[in-house]
């Protein structure tokens, strides 16, 4: 008992853990394990070159118009042709360029819920007495939804 006659209790253990949040800007090792889940080095090179390649395209078509605009007295059907080569190219870079985001975006996506599903699994009981279940499917439905696309 003390002073006032009640007696000591310990103080209330913690039933949960405090979840950390991380501010400011996003580190390198973030997007470096993101490129590792999706492919490799050879992924931020791809996608470089695809986006490049797109955008080289977009100008040819400008450009084209510029060149037909000052040659006009050429055939017709030969400039017009052109033009829609380009720019059929252009759709179809623009396809191949989403597309490959697309399947980039989900292997890192895969490899990532993975990687964390596995490290979850093998956690000791105490993660979980102490983490709330719906801390931890928020979790897993926003690292497929929001990071990795």
């Amino acid at each position: 008992a003390n002073s006032n006659g009640a007696t000591s209790q310990p103080a209330a253990a913690k039933l949960m853990t405090e979840e950390a949040r991380g501010v400011g800007h996003v580190g390198y090792e973030v997007y470096w394990s993101w490129i590792k889940a999706a492919g490799g080095v050879l992924v931020p090179i791809t996608i470089v070159i695809i986006f490049t390649t797109a955008e080289a395209v977009q100008f040819l078509s400008s450009w084209w118009l510029t060149y037909w605009s000052q040659h006009g007295d050429e055939p017709r059907g030969r400039l017009l042709g052109i033009y829609a080569l380009i720019n059929v190219t252009a759709a179809l870079v623009g396809l191949l360029r989403m597309l490959v985001l697309a399947y980039f975006g989900y292997c890192a996506s895969r490899q990532l819920f993975v990687d964390m599903l596995k490290v979850v699994l093998h956690a000791k009981m105490s993660f979980f007495d102490t983490t709330p279940v719906g801390r931890l499917v928020n979790r897993f439905s926003k690292g497929t939804r929001r990071e990795c696309f």
